[in-house]
């Protein structure tokens, strides 16, 4: 087999497979240099090969039927599903709450962060200027000394002109008093020295004269030349402070624009806050009106309860009634029925209302005696309802623990409710302890069904197990885990 398989790749790389196959689909060993019958004996092994590799392909080819039938895992996953749902809409929740609390905060840190950034960039540019105005001021102190070295020259050179004058001068009188004394020496005669003096001064001022000029020319082309270089210089330095003072300028004024920009920034987010700032305000006023509104209404509730028992006192049973109706009526408004604060407490004052009612009205003719107990009555009913103030204020504020130590509190100051609160606890305790005995001898009867490999009965008896299980979590996760796995049998 394995050398037929090289063959079989040889003819695949020199691609003469494909002449095998014609359009009908038969095959042929025409074109291949090959043996006929080692050629036959190849196609054959292909074609038992592509036999048993075909797909039959009719209806019930992709249908499939499970081997398990549950009901259990589709309800967990359910389950499961739901809970992932309310978690993330509560994490969501939470989280767009804390970001709602945050805006006030970030507008002010977004205020003081402009503040500083104009404070950070007045700084920044103002040591930006000051180097600017110490480079200036050190190119004014070239260019003033290059001014003074100009001048300083111009000087230099009317006094060396001078000093050559006076030298030339000078050098012309020694040689007129040196000749003098030669020619007398000479024994010439006063005329004769006079005129050859003469001669020779006025030979010697014209030579002088010559030589004064060419130091002159010289002087002044040195001079022309130090005054270029001077020129060029100062030509420069100005160029450099030119530069200097454009920078300086574009420094002022970039600060002056983005001064501007982020006082501009400032302005619109300060006018932002006072506009937040005034929501909350709004808010808060609002809210405080809210309580204001709340109070009176529970000083209403109060001033009400303290009349019904002053008419008790006073035996005045037709006031007591008349004010229980004024306040189920007050009540009863739908401006005090629809504050979210009375909406939960409106049943309790009904209640509280409706039971001196007719305890007022049962015991109206009865005797003294009877009298001072329903008085009684109704200052127990009046402190139930402040106790029940007091509990939803707890409440309200999540502490859990002493609210309901106050409701059962005010339960137990009316004793006809505290008796029907002790029978429904008692009514509980046997539903419960009914509730366990089915709940046990269902699960006890799945677990020796599920023993005995009937696991379809043992699903219908966690299935009715399920429907009184409630809190006993032991049993509902041996219950699931059963479920679980007679659901895959």
């Amino acid at each position: 087999m394995e050398g037929l398989f090289k063959k079989a790749l040889i003819l695949r790389r020199q691609k003469q497979l494909l002449s095998v196959i014609k359009s009908r689909g038969t095959s042929s060993i025409e074109g291949l240099n090959l043996p006929e019958g080692e050629g036959r004996k190849i196609l054959a092994e292909i074609d038992r090969a592509v036999s048993g590799k075909k797909l039959l392909i009719n209806d019930k080819t992709f249908s499939f039927t499970s081997k398990k039938k549950s009901f259990g895992l589709p309800l967990i996953i359910n389950a499961s599903a739901v809970l992932v749902i309310a978690a993330g809409v509560f994490i969501f929740s939470q989280f767009f709450r804390l970001r709602e609390e945050s805006i006030f905060t970030g507008s002010k840190s977004n205020v003081s962060t402009e503040g500083m950034l104009i404070e950070k960039l007045k700084e920044e540019s103002q040591a930006k200027i000051a180097g600017k105005e110490a480079e200036i001021a050190a190119t004014r102190v070239k260019l003033a000394d290059i001014a003074a070295e100009k001048n300083q020259l111009e000087r230099d050179i009317d006094r060396r002109i001078s000093d050559r004058e006076e030298e030339l001068r000078r050098s012309i009188e020694e040689e007129m008093v040196s000749e003098r004394v030669r020619l007398a020496g000479e024994g010439r005669t006063q005329e004769d020295i006079d005129k050859l003096l003469r001669e020779m001064e006025n030979a010697r001022a014209a030579e002088s004269a010559r030589q004064l000029e060419e130091f002159r020319q010289q002087v002044l082309r040195e001079l022309e030349e130090k005054t270029n270089a001077i020129a060029l210089l100062t030509a420069e330095y100005e160029q450099v402070l030119s530069r200097q003072e454009n920078e300086q300028q574009q420094i002022e004024s970039a600060f002056q624009d983005r001064e501007a920009e982020l006082t501009e920034e400032l302005r619109t987010q300060e006018a932002s806050l006072r506009q937040e700032t005034s929501v909350y305000a709004e808010n808060l006023t609002r809210i405080e009106k809210q309580q204001e509104n709340r109070q009176l209404v529970l000083d209403q509730i109060r001033s009400s309860y303290e009349k019904t028992n002053g008419y008790l006192k006073d035996l005045d049973y037709a006031k007591a009634l008349t004010q229980l109706s004024s306040l189920e009526n007050y009540l009863r408004q739908r401006g005090i029925a629809s504050l979210p604060y009375m909406q939960d407490r409106l049943q309790v004052e009904f209640f509280i209302i409706d039971s001196l009612r007719k305890l007022i009205t049962g015991e109206a003719d009865r005797s003294g005696e009877k009298t001072a107990s329903l008085v009684q009555t109704a200052s127990d009913m009046t402190a139930v309802s402040g106790m029940v103030e007091e509990a939803d204020s707890l409440f309200e504020n999540g502490e859990m623990e002493k609210a309901t130590e106050l409701y059962l509190a005010a339960l137990n100051e009316i004793p006809d409710l505290k008796k029907s609160y002790a029978r429904l606890q008692e009514i509980e305790e046997i539903s419960f302890q009914q509730r366990r005995e089915t709940l046990s001898n269902l699960i006890s009867t799945g677990d020796n069904l599920y023993g005995t490999g009937n696991y379809n009965a043992s699903l219908q008896q966690y299935g009715q197990a399920l429907a009184v299980l409630k809190e006993d979590s032991v049993d509902f996760n041996r219950l699931i885990g059963r479920i679980s796995e007679a659901g895959y049998r």
